[in-house]
């Protein structure tokens, strides 16, 4: 029964009650925090008009977010001693200001349905065009947005040049970039064809959100075209064309004419643009200046990590009498995230799975590096769960990860300091860490103070792989902290990193 008197005396103790009641609620916050992140992304998939909406699903979604923000405020303030009560105000300002588009969108009784061109281009006539041109690409990769177009291709071979893709252009890259390049891009581009395998969250809902058809997983059929040649990208069928073929532009545009003023599209068109407005610009320091609930809650996450790490990084009694874990590792156990052996008290094996994961990336670091571990790392752990705390010379940064059986219960977060003048953008540390997190498929947030990135719903095994990558990624911070970001170029280290670690 030694297990049970531990159990016992470990609840006794007054700060390790706070501590399991400040993570678990920072934890709840997270799980929210995800599923807002889902919600975002599922819109901007039925905005790209491959479903059959009804007014019950812009409802819906509107409720659902705006309770997902009222929660997400809720548990920042129980987690701030309710520094930031005045929220709740602007989550109902918003949520009212939203629900006023619905209403307002909804069509007049009576109203005559819009009329369409009748005049179609006869199936023969098309296919008997798609028959005599050329076929460039069939079949491969997959279809990240639908829809056609046509323009001569334009090649990025660097992130930085995605930017000046021309307008009306098919723009063609290994990789998308993040999403404040990809906004300047979108604008101007007509297709998008990524010879890469890997389309980040982001990088999708924007994509869906300027109906711009796009293919991903090309690999060297993209290759092969030649910058300058007119491409008519078909990413209904997964096909690219050489040439502009005018029957298959006309097909679809007859075709689509119209969908996108159905009501309910109008509707989710209208409360998309008010609550996930598109924007490279910065999200605004204080909750109550926040215009749309999208900045809301991404920067709450932002204030609820920095409350934790204050609350667990400067309260040195409870670390006074902490555990030693491996490479120096401080940790504190909420339940079975050690054990101990009954006669040797000393010996102590750790068995927290996120833990675990991330200690293995943080001592597989590149040896040659400057500074290749944090001042000092501590941990709050159960088996499945770990909150842990990275210092070093950029402050205190936070990793918060939950690794179980059970995919929809696995997630991993981060939280990295931006790095530099924060008048200064970009910020050469949170580029990178932000580039990378991208390429590994985190939903990456940045706000005034914090590089934060969230991913869920991994098997166990992957979520692992994930961390272990995480860490090194917080290792190569660290070095660079120590020698320097002055010459830094993520152009050049983010697929040197990529290229070592996945």
């Amino acid at each position: 029964m030694r297990w049970l008197g531990r159990l016992i005396g470990r609840e006794r103790s007054p700060a390790l009650r706070l501590v399991r009641l400040r993570t678990t609620r920072f934890r709840q916050l997270l799980r929210r925090y995800g599923r807002f992140l889902d919600l975002e992304t599922d819109a901007a998939d039925k905005q790209a008009g491959d479903y059959v909406l009804d007014r019950g699903y812009v409802a819906t979604l509107v409720e659902t977010v705006f309770d997902l923000a009222e929660a997400v405020v809720f548990d920042l303030n129980v987690l701030t001693a309710g520094r930031h009560e005045a929220a709740h105000g602007v989550v109902e300002s918003l949520r009212k200001e939203v629900r006023r588009l619905v209403v307002a969108s909804r069509p007049e009784p009576g109203a005559a349905p819009l009329a369409l061109e009748t005049a179609a281009v006869p199936p023969d006539t098309l296919a008997a065009a798609l028959e005599r041109t050329r076929v460039l690409h069939r079949g491969s990769g997959e279809v990240a947005c639908r829809g056609v177009a046509a323009g001569p291709v334009f090649r990025a071979e660097a992130a930085p040049e995605v930017v000046a893709c021309p307008p009306g252009s098919v723009l063609v890259v290994d990789a998308l970039p993040p999403e404040e390049r990809l906004l300047e891009a979108a604008r101007h581009a007509v297709a998008i064809l990524v010879e890469g395998s890997r389309l980040a969250s982001d990088a999708g809902r924007l994509v869906r959100e300027f109906r711009l058809p796009t293919l991903v997983g090309l690999r060297d059929a993209a290759a092969r075209l030649t910058p300058g040649t007119v491409v008519t990208v078909d990413a209904d069928e997964n096909v690219v064309y050489e040439g502009r073929v005018h029957e298959l532009l006309e097909y679809y545009r007859l075709h689509r004419l119209g969908q996108g003023e159905e009501p309910e599209y109008v509707a989710l068109r209208q409360v998309r643009r008010a609550m996930f407005p598109l924007s490279s610009g910065d999200c605004p320091a204080r909750l109550e200046d926040c215009t749309a609930v999208r900045e809301l809650v991404y920067l709450a996450q932002e204030l609820a990590g920095e409350a934790l790490i204050d609350q667990l990084g400067e309260r040195r009694e409870l670390w006074a009498n902490a555990c030693a874990g491996p490479s120096g590792t401080r940790v504190l156990d909420l339940g079975e995230g050690l054990s101990r052996d009954e006669a040797d008290a000393e010996d102590v094996a750790l068995r927290s799975r996120p833990l675990r994961a991330l200690l293995r990336g943080l001592n597989l670091s590149d040896s040659t590096a400057a500074a290749p571990l944090p001042d000092s790392v501590l941990a709050v752990v159960t088996e499945e769960h770990a909150t842990v705390l990275l210092r070093g010379l950029a402050g205190c940064e936070l990793i918060d990860s939950f690794v179980g059986a059970s995919r929809d219960s696995n997630y991993l977060y981060c939280q990295f300091a931006p790095g530099g003048d924060l008048t200064e953008p970009p910020r050469l540390r949170g580029r990178f860490a932000g580039e990378v997190l991208t390429g590994l498929d985190f939903a990456v947030t940045h706000t005034p103070g914090a590089l934060s990135g969230w991913l869920g719903g991994l098997p166990q095994a992957e979520t692992e792989e994930r961390l272990e990558i995480v860490a090194h990624l917080a290792s190569a911070l660290h070095a660079v902290d120590a020698t320097g970001w002055h010459g830094f170029s993520p152009a050049e280290q983010v697929p040197r990193f990529m290229a070592q670690y996945t």
